[in-house]
């Protein structure tokens, strides 16, 4: 459990209840996730955790954009499907990996784990 702690102080700003909201993304999907970021916000949560693909330049956002964002580093060696997995599924594969290891990391850090793509938007209530 000790390796899970330097991600729980990285994260845990951004958790309800112990809950956080999570997700992967690929490089050109980080406003997505700024987006995700937004309607998580309004809903109670500090930011949301996200896993990228590869490193990511979060430079070009503004900081109030960057906070709504808890950027994890990406993993190295980078997950990637075997090459007879590669085709048209590619990034639905590739996202597969991460999310497993976002998702996995997250609960090894005493945290509930509500993991979404990051193309979707949590409604308002």
């Amino acid at each position: 459990m000790a390796a899970a702690e330097p991600l729980r102080l990285t994260v845990a700003r951004c958790a309800l209840d112990s809950a956080v909201i999570c997700t992967t993304v690929a490089t050109d999907e980080l406003q997505l996730a700024v987006d995700l970021g937004r309607t998580a916000r309004a809903a109670g949560f500090g930011c949301i955790a996200v896993l990228p693909f590869d490193a990511v330049a979060a430079d070009g956002l503004d900081a109030s954009d960057r906070g709504l964002l808890a950027l994890l580093p990406p993993p190295t060696p980078p997950l990637l499907p075997r090459p007879q997995f590669c085709g048209k599924q590619y990034l639905s594969r590739r996202r597969q990996f991460h999310r497993m290891r976002l998702w996995r990391m997250l609960l090894e850090a005493g945290f509930h784990v509500l993991g979404v793509d990051p193309m979707l938007r949590l409604p308002r209530h």
